[in-house]
């Protein structure tokens, strides 16, 4: 349905919009909440990204006007201070996108190709460094790290590759799931330092798959 935000200390309920969402609103700070609308497995031609600020409280849609815009983006990673987002497009190609909050394409790349919904990505805290892996142990790359303009920092060949990477909140790991193909496609849990490099696993001594759970 539509979204609202309700104020703990007063119970105040405030109506953000009256955009059907079809999938659960998450933040992305202190005052900046983002979703989607359109349900794309249920037959709908668009996935579009929003953002709104609970105070302006004017929900703004992603739409490139300095590019190619996408009916389809999926996979959608927002910078900390929501000034960035990337993510995946999903049509007669698979590419990867990154742009403005205000719609101004930055950088597009089809080199990493994932499935769909098949992509994940999470931010530094700083919002200078964006890690890119798969998801559900379809993981085709090895530890991969991007710049804040998608510039290469780090891109490694597996094993291990790099699955659901999670920076640390002070910013100096990322924690990600290694797949290594080589010993019966085992799991283990792996830290590296926020440039992707020096990565360590932190479960090779325990028996049977691992999973990150945060």
């Amino acid at each position: 349905w539509t979204l609202y935000v309700v104020e703990l200390a007063t119970g105040e309920v405030t109506s953000l919009g009256d955009q059907f969402l079809t999938e659960p609103p998450r933040w992305i700070n202190d005052r900046q909440i983002v979703f989607a609308s359109g349900q794309p497995a249920l037959g709908d031609p668009e996935r579009s990204l929003w953002i709104v600020d609970i105070f302006e409280q004017i929900p703004r849609q992603l739409t490139i006007t300095d590019g190619r815009d996408d009916a389809l983006k999926l996979s959608e990673a927002w910078s900390p201070d929501g000034s960035l987002v990337l993510y995946q497009v999903a049509g007669t190609t698979t590419e990867i996108v990154l742009a403005t909050s205000g719609g101004v394409e930055l950088a597009r790349m089809s080199d990493l190709t994932f499935a769909r919904y098949g992509m994940t990505a999470d931010w530094s805290p700083d919002g200078t460094r964006i890690a890119i892996g798969g998801v559900g142990g379809t993981c085709p790359y090895g530890v991969t790290v991007f710049g804040a303009a998608l510039d290469t920092v780090a891109r490694g060949n597996p094993p291990p590759s790099m699955c659901d990477p999670s920076y640390s909140p002070d910013g100096r790991f990322i924690a990600f799931v290694g797949i290594n193909p080589r010993i019966d496609g085992r799991r283990d849990v792996y830290f590296a330092n926020s440039n992707g490099f020096g990565a360590q696993s932190v479960s090779a001594s325990l028996r049977g798959q691992t999973e990150l759970i945060g």
